[in-house]
């Protein structure tokens, strides 16, 4: 047979089995009389020794590559998102953060530094990306979906010592993506079922996926003194993936056919986490957060499976991992304050059991010095390093998961008492990745965000 790319026709020799199924150099080759029932039958329907027989290597591998990849579209872990709120676009360092809402998922010790009474805070940023996955034979195969959004809700009571506190924000999850021409996993796939029939020629494909975790917090915070406080409390999260792909395949331009997968994945879990925050005097802040593993196991609801791999998987294992995170804020002087943070994901405690099994852990390092111009203005500046401990090969190809430097700036504007609004814009720079058969990764991101504070 003969695979055609879009570069051109290229020669591969094919060889079948008679009836039977093994392992060849790497490659998994489908008996010929399996083949032709697939292939040119009505829709392609197994029998049920059919796909018994289907349960292979070949049906893993095919899953392995459709399956989305559940990754932040900005700076952050492998699957963890660290970007949830406005306050943390514009800084990159929250661990030790005692001026804002989003502390209560950053530093949730910290709130018992604001002040008494109700306040609550909403939150949006626009993470605007561009990702290319650049396949030999097909070249650069682009996410048409360039936009996306990262929505947040905070609230907070306090009195004294005491102060109990919620938040709605987006943990993990990669965003929206539509490769309208395919990409990286797509071509495997197809590459695959050519590989192992008689079609020899890709006409089109195309993947849509989505990935969105939703985190629920809620906890209270206490404090020893005026310089001690903890806090603890329950993270509920709720994680949806969307997969909607297909691979168009004919034999020299006839016999076409569209190979379709689309289904969808739900899981939800609950972790907790612990606090601590030290505030001896106004010229230093430490804040510790502990945010343990969220288990995770996904059902599956298949709409439509013409290569019969996503049923084999009706439940599979991928949690939210935890962390440990500490920061160190320093008030050099009275208009100039200095922040330092660390946080490890602790993905290694993690159970992932596809493409993911094995990889982490991440980290980042993140300093940001900020300024105040008036008692209503300030301003900062803000950089971090993020290194994930994946390898090429384990990264998704809708978005891999490259190491990245970010820069950022941003302000804070308190008209009155009342009311505090501010705004961050950032860029990350991504490293690129090259995988073992010469897929390269690139990814590039901005994220612009504005947020609104009101004390009632």
């Amino acid at each position: 047979f003969s695979e055609l790319s879009n570069s051109g026709p290229k020669k591969a020799v094919i060889t079948a089995g008679e009836g039977h199924d093994y392992m060849q150099d790497g490659n998994f080759w489908l008996g010929k009389e399996w083949l032709l029932g697939m292939i040119f039958s009505g829709h392609g329907k197994l029998s049920r020794r059919e796909k018994v027989r289907c349960e292979s290597p070949l049906i893993a591998f095919l899953l392995a590559a459709l399956l989305f990849s559940p990754t932040s579209s900005w700076a952050d872990g492998i699957v963890n998102r660290q970007t949830q709120s406005s306050d943390y676009t514009r800084t990159l360092t929250r661990h030790a953060a005692t001026d804002g809402l989003d502390a209560i998922v950053y530093n949730p010790a910290g709130v018992m530094r604001m002040k008494n009474g109700l306040q609550a805070q909403l939150d949006s940023t626009v993470i605007y990306k561009e990702y290319v996955n650049t396949v030999p034979g097909y070249g650069e195969l682009k996410d048409s979906n360039r936009f996306g959004i990262i929505p947040g809700f905070f609230s907070l009571y306090k009195q004294d010592r005491w102060a109990g506190f919620f938040s709605v924000t987006i943990p993990g999850g990669g965003g929206i993506v539509d490769y309208d021409k395919g990409d990286a996993a797509t071509v495997t796939v197809a590459n695959s079922i050519i590989s192992a029939t008689p079609y020899n020629r890709v006409d089109r494909m195309s993947l849509e996926a989505s990935s969105v975790y939703y985190g629920l917090t809620a906890g209270a915070a206490y404090a020893f003194s005026d310089s001690w406080s903890v806090a603890a409390g329950l993270r509920q999260v709720e994680a949806d993936i969307e997969v909607d792909a297909n691979i168009g395949l004919s034999v020299s331009g006839f016999a076409a056919r569209d190979f379709k997968v689309k289904y969808d994945q739900e899981a939800n879990g609950m972790s907790g986490f612990f606090g601590v925050d030290y505030t001896p005097s106004d010229h230093l802040t430490v804040g510790l957060l502990y945010q343990s593993n969220t288990r995770l196991l996904f059902d599956t609801t298949v709409d439509r499976d013409d290569v019969h791999a996503v049923g084999t998987f009706a439940k599979s294992r991928e949690d939210l991992p935890g962390l440990l995170a500490a920061g160190i804020g320093f008030r050099l002087r009275p208009d100039l304050r200095l922040d330092v943070n660390y946080t490890l994901f602790l993905e290694k405690n993690a159970t992932w059991e596809g493409r993911l099994a094995g990889q982490g852990n991440s980290s980042d390092i993140a300093a940001s010095a900020e300024y105040t111009c008036t008692p209503q203005w300030k301003v900062n500046l803000s950089g971090k390093d993020t290194r994930r401990n994946i390898t090429p090969d384990a990264m998704g190809a809708e978005s891999p998961e490259l190491d990245s430097v970010t820069v950022s700036v941003g302000a804070v504007w308190t008209p009155t008492s009342l009311w505090r609004f501010n705004f961050g814009l950032g860029e990350a720079f991504f490293e690129d990745a090259v995988t073992s058969r010469g897929v390269r990764y690139e990814k590039e991101a901005w994220a612009l965000s504005t947020a609104v504070q009101r004390n009632f």
